[in-house]
């Protein structure tokens, strides 16, 4: 079984990982994505992101919100024509220039839209005009700069070109050529720079991209030095990470002082999941995330906990003897240094189940120490505490002791088989991570995920837009590395597109605010809005089970996430009031989302 892999700095300040190469890869996948526009049917858009939204002092947009969006061959969109100042979809205009304005956008769907993915804005086909200059820091007539962080002074291993060093403490500027070695990560920004500028519309000014390689080690201190470095060189509009763990907020915080915007991931990054709403609020209008907060996903997974777990006799215990039993909860929750996210959901969660009537009999808490003692005494407690049942917001990954693997082994070993019941954190709910764990105790799990449904390769916007740039793409190395990047990088030009010619702070915010409250009808399509003084995208899941017969559709070897009902799609407080096993069935399709097998 080949997987990805990195070797880590032995200087790192968090123990090394076995198959680290999962922490790497798992960056977003998925989930989330800036623009949420649930549909019937995968080729089919019944809701569209709004267009740029109408600044004060610039000319009018090509349309309004979402509310009275009436897209190809309306007033509206028509404007004063393509070359009336902030001049836009115009006039019904169509792909190849036909119509009353020129069409230099290669839009698709009827009404149209800027690419085949169903999460894209409404198209703005053509722009002639002023674009106000140099509106926002990062910003000129002609380009916005952007800087995308990665881990550095690694090896990467188990992508399509075998081993692929990683540089160290190097900026690469994406519009230089390539060298013929180029890595994945910088090959991945590259393409994604030439094809969201092909079919977004930015308003003359090209998205020009850096990618940047830590030099370690790993440390708040660090972490704070690359930030400051990239404002000193490159003073750029917006940054976000590509690929890189522990210390992401104190990257961050320098950034947002210095008035950069900042793109979080999804849920699937650990390093960038779950910033708490007052940390939004405090930066705001500049950072923003596909991922929801940490109060919003504990919303959603308490919901499901609260409405299918709570009060409900034991269902799917691998201990016979307990089913039928009332459950008894145990709590385990994450408390690391350098991911707080993660602690504050991993708290915010339990208190939320706790304020729904439920009991926590025992709980342990990970610091990350990587003592197989620790774990082994905590799952001993359980079981002698007659723990049916572990509400785990986070769950383990394999091949990391650090992130839960000790405490599955524990279990396993001392056989002890409760029901596992886990908000997925994009690492543990992926098959590389199912067929790494125990199968005894791993098959009696269930996850929450924010991941949409993946199980047709060919029909995911990520691996669309890669080999529309570059046919010739691998496979393997799209799903595994550029599929985790692809939801962030669109979230970005969908900001730039929503805030009109005039690109500023207060246009972005008024454009994301513009996008309407709608649940998602197609789990292929999160349900993503803003809501007042909200700056996260996401705001569902769905519910998913370990099958150690399945067959994951990427991969050679057994086991699979199979997706209850199809996987729907629900809202914080909407899980059905039902036990969470009532409608597993053996056929439920298996997921595809996260690193593949090869």
């Amino acid at each position: 079984m080949a997987v990805a892999e990195v070797r880590r700095r032995p200087s790192r300040d968090y123990p090394p990982l076995l198959i680290a190469g999962v922490l790497l890869l798992a960056i977003l996948v998925v989930l989330p994505s800036s623009l949420n526009l649930p549909q019937s049917s995968p080729s089919q858009t019944l809701e569209y992101a709004p267009v740029p939204p109408e600044d004060e002092d610039s000319p009018p947009p090509p349309s309004g919100n979402l509310g009275a969006l009436s897209l190809a061959g309306s007033a509206n969109l028509g404007g004063s024509g393509g070359d009336a100042p902030g001049g836009g979809a115009g006039g019904g205009a169509q792909p190849g220039g036909a119509g009353k304005n020129p069409s230099t956008k290669r839009c698709v769907g009827n009404p149209p839209r800027q690419t085949e993915d169903p999460l894209s804005p409404p198209c703005v086909a053509h722009f002639a005009g002023d674009n106000g200059g140099a509106t926002a820091q990062g910003v000129t007539a002609e380009e916005v700069r952007v800087v995308v962080y990665f881990e550095g002074c690694a090896t990467q291993s188990g992508g399509s070109r075998g081993r692929e060093p990683l540089p160290c403490s190097t900026y690469i500027d994406m519009l230089e050529p390539p060298p013929p070695d180029e890595n994945t990560f910088a090959r991945t920004v590259r393409i994604y720079q030439q094809y969201f500028n092909d079919r977004y519309q930015t308003y003359g000014r090209f998205v020009h991209f850096w990618a940047y390689f830590d030099g370690g080690p790993t440390t708040a201190e660090t972490r704070r030095a690359d930030a400051a470095d990239h404002v000193q060189k490159l003073d750029p509009f917006a940054a976000f990470v590509g690929s890189a763990f522990g210390y992401i907020s104190d990257w961050e915080e320098v950034l947002l002082r210095r008035g950069v915007h900042v793109f979080r991931n999804s849920q699937s990054d650990r390093a960038n999941c779950c910033a708490v709403s007052a940390t939004f609020r405090k930066f705001a209008p500049l950072l923003w995330s596909v991922a929801a907060s940490a109060e919003q996903y504990a919303d959603i997974f308490a919901g499901a906990v609260c409405g299918q777990v709570v009060d409900r006799p034991v269902t799917f215990s691998g201990m016979t003897a307990d089913q039928g039993k009332p459950r008894i909860l145990g709590l385990i929750r994450d408390n690391r240094k350098g991911y707080e996210g993660g602690a504050v959901h991993g708290t915010l969660s339990r208190d939320r189940i706790v304020e729904c009537g439920a009991k926590f009999v025992a709980e342990a808490v990970s610091d990350g120490s990587c003592d197989p003692n620790e774990a082994s005494a905590a799952m001993a407690s359980f079981r002698d505490a007659g723990v049916t049942t572990i509400v785990w917001p986070t769950g383990p990954q394999g091949g990391d002791q650090c992130s839960g693997l000790n405490y599955a082994n524990s279990a396993a070993a001392m056989a002890y088989y409760p029901e596992v019941v886990v908000a997925g954190n994009g690492l543990s709910e992926i098959t590389l991570n199912g067929q790494t764990l125990p199968q005894q105790f791993w098959r009696n799990a269930f996850v929450v995920t924010p991941y949409t449904r993946a199980d047709v390769v060919g029909e995911r916007p990520c691996i669309q837009a890669i080999r529309e740039v570059d046919p010739g793409a691998n496979i393997r190395d799209t799903e595994n590395i550029s599929c985790t990047m692809y939801d962030v990088f669109r979230f970005l030009f969908t900001g730039i597109q929503v805030s009109g010619p005039r690109l500023t702070s207060a246009s972005m915010d008024k454009g994301f605010h513009a996008i309407p409250a709608v649940s998602s009808e197609d789990p292929r399509v999160p349900a993503c809005f803003f809501e007042t003084g909200d700056y996260t995208c996401v705001k569902d899941a769905m519910i998913v089970w370990w099958d150690p017969s399945g067959r994951d559709p990427g991969s050679s070897a057994a086991g699979c996430m199979r997706m209850l009902e199809g996987g729907r799609r629900y809202l914080a407080g909407e899980f059905p009031q039902r036990d969470i096993a009532d409608t597993r069935r053996a056929d439920d399709p298996c997921n595809r989302q996260g690193t593949i097998i090869a």
